[in-house]
């Protein structure tokens, strides 16, 4: 699923929320928007950050120089 529009979008309500120019109805409901797209936002933050781990941990198998660091990153991965 490509999330970059949310993402886009989010930074966009963030900046516009922070700009303190929103009527109430505005504000009330680009907060409710920001609302609903912030766990969304979050889970893919921790996907990216869970995808950068096992990149991280194949390249240290792949490389393989240091056998402790090698056992770790195995076990990591399972």
């Amino acid at each position: 699923m490509d999330t970059s529009k949310y993402i886009a979008e989010f930074k966009q309500l963030e900046a516009d929320l922070a700009s303190g120019e929103l009527s109430s109805a505005e504000l009330a409901q680009k907060s409710k928007r920001h609302a609903f797209l912030r766990p969304i936002i979050e889970k893919e933050e921790e996907i990216n950050a869970v995808e950068k781990s096992i990149a991280d941990d194949r390249a240290i198998i792949e490389a393989g120089e240091d056998k402790e660091l090698v056992k770790m990153a195995a076990e990591e991965l399972a």
